[in-house]
């Protein structure tokens, strides 16, 4: 299993996004493929991680503490 890291997508969308045009001409009648082809490849990325299920045991200390929403800082020692 793998965690991506959606701030990297979410970059390259802002990216493909800004610095292409959506059209190529003025009469908005010509779409830039090749952006909407950039686009599709990002969330082909997003999808791949999506096809694996992930199997996790779950902790219930971990669970527990996360529902609390008691956030403690713990010194090194504890």
């Amino acid at each position: 299993p793998c965690f991506p890291y959606v701030g990297l997508s979410l970059k390259d969308l802002t990216f493909i996004e800004d610095g292409n045009q959506t059209f190529l001409d003025n009469e908005k009648t010509v779409v830039n493929w090749q952006k909407m082809s950039m686009i599709a490849a990002v969330f082909s990325d997003v999808q791949k991680f999506q096809q694996n299920p992930y199997e996790f045991v779950v902790q219930p200390a971990i669970s527990n503490w996360l529902r609390r929403g008691r956030y403690v800082v713990y010194q090194d020692e504890e």
